[in-house]
């Protein structure tokens, strides 16, 4: 998005696995300021919970993202614990921890097929 003027994106994958967005994966274009925002979530989650909420986003690569496509966004997080630096049995559940409208921006943002 910010690296690039153009409006549309073909086989460029950047980024550390966790923050790229599943459509860098797929064979066609994508919008470079949506798989921006895709990584704006994945910080913003790292920042909220404590810990990724996933290692990569290419299909089969992760078996959490995996989930989350199986299952959706908002329920993929509702499911989920806090993490990293959390003594063990100590760990939350995330919608138990981060407010209702965090858990919207962060639904909108880790969206792994934006509109």
């Amino acid at each position: 998005g910010a690296a690039t003027v153009q409006p549309l994106c073909w086989g460029e994958v950047r980024g550390k696995p966790a923050y790229q967005a599943p459509e860098m994966h797929e064979i066609g274009p994508y919008d470079p300021c949506l798989a921006d925002a895709f990584s704006l979530g994945v910080l913003l989650y790292g920042m909220a919970a404590k810990g990724y909420p996933w290692e990569a986003t290419k299909v089969g690569a992760c078996e959490l993202f995996d989930e989350c496509l199986a299952l959706g966004t908002r329920t993929f997080l509702e499911r989920r614990r806090t993490g990293a630096g959390v003594a063990a049995g100590s760990s939350r559940l995330i919608s138990q921890v981060l407010s209702p409208g965090l858990l919207d921006l962060l639904e909108l943002l880790l969206q792994p097929r934006p509109c």
